[in-house]
């Protein structure tokens, strides 16, 4: 799987397979902080990720 996180402009590769809630837990990221996607669609949590999945993982500022 080939994984971008936005917010430390990094690319990173690792095999994995499961849920997105779990592979953001597996990178130590908050779910609540960031949006993620697969060949620009939005997944949410509960949606399945698999090796040959392209991810984005996009910060989400909010502010109030």
């Amino acid at each position: 799987m080939k994984i971008y996180i936005e917010k430390i402009e990094k690319k990173k590769e690792m095999k994995f397979e499961g849920t997105v809630k779990e592979l953001l837990a597996k990178l130590n990221i908050d779910p609540q902080t960031v949006m993620v996607t697969n060949k620009e669609r939005i997944l949410e949590l509960k949606d399945k990720v698999e090796d040959s999945d392209e991810i984005k993982v996009i910060d989400v500022v909010m502010g109030g």
